[in-house]
């Protein structure tokens, strides 16, 4: 599931890129805009990876659900 998170994750940085980059030669964007947008994927790269590490524990879910 880790392996998925990351793969996840640097493709959305490659494809941000890559069309940021493009957009930038265009003169329809501006640097600042791309790394927002970097900066805005890898916070959500965060909160997303510990769901999938719960997802991917069902058993430990139910006991920490039950007290």
């Amino acid at each position: 599931m880790n392996f998925l998170m990351n793969l996840l994750y640097t493709l959305g940085v490659i494809g941000i890129l890559a069309v940021g980059g493009w957009l930038l030669l265009q003169g329809r964007t501006e640097v600042g805009t791309i790394v927002a947008f970097i900066s805005g994927l890898g916070r959500m790269n965060g909160p997303w990876g510990e769901l999938g590490q719960l997802l991917s524990r069902p058993d430990e879910c139910r006991t920490r659900s039950t007290g």
